[in-house]
């Protein structure tokens, strides 16, 4: 939800008004995750539309936002970053697409316009319901169970504030959602907290209830 991206604004701009040498980093990561908040609610803004996972098709609804996004790397951004930005404004948007299409098949941490600007679809996407379609995944208790992707970082948290001891979860470099999983041969079983993958609907549409539902993915 909204609250999500706020927090993490929050967040930023309260590292980057404590930060010395970094301060120009995160100033930009507070305005980036501004401009990601703001493709976020674009598209659930839109009526009668959802996304469906098969980002070819999504393509025609995502791509107005892309400008926007590229004029607050560049203007904010550091010189590499901005002078690309520039560039990629003026790149027709048949090739912009392509770049995107060709992330969203085999996706690498590297690219950064891509993978920044596809993470509030992607965040839709779990949120939504709909699965990531046509994009290569990596199986394994170390990667997203949604979309495949890496962790970007680890963190313990305790869930209740009685709790002596926490839970280890990872945030998803490409989705940013939590995962956590327990693996046992070919089946995977999510742990599925607040904000999490695994605890999307349940294929028939009902809501997780805890201590009612388990979802357990078998490897394929």
């Amino acid at each position: 939800m909204s609250e999500w991206w706020d927090k993490q604004v929050r967040r930023a701009d309260q590292l980057a008004s404590q930060a010395n040498g970094s301060k120009e980093l995160l100033t930009f990561y507070a305005q980036l995750l501004r401009a990601q908040k703001g493709i976020y609610d674009y598209l659930r803004s839109r009526r009668d539309w959802l996304p469906s996972g098969d980002l070819e098709s999504d393509l025609v609804v995502l791509k107005n936002a892309f400008p926007e996004f590229l004029k607050v790397v560049e203007k904010c951004g550091p010189a590499s970053l901005a002078s690309e930005a520039r560039d990629l404004s003026e790149t027709e948007t048949a090739v912009l697409a392509e770049r995107l299409m060709t992330y969203w098949r085999s996706g690498s941490d590297v690219q950064f316009f891509e993978k920044a600007f596809l993470q509030p679809y992607l965040r839709w996407l779990v949120e939504s319901g709909a699965s990531p379609i046509g994009r290569e995944t990596s199986l394994g208790e170390r990667y997203c169970p949604f979309c495949g992707g890496n962790p970007q970082v680890s963190f313990l948290q305790n869930k209740e504030t009685t709790a002596e001891s926490g839970n280890r979860d990872l945030i998803c470099a490409t989705c940013l959602s939590l995962f956590a999983k327990v693996a046992c041969g070919e089946l995977d079983l999510l742990l599925s907290g607040p904000g999490s993958s695994g605890a999307r609907n349940m294929p028939d549409g009902r809501e997780q209830k805890p201590g009612g539902s388990t979802r357990i993915n078998r490897r394929s």
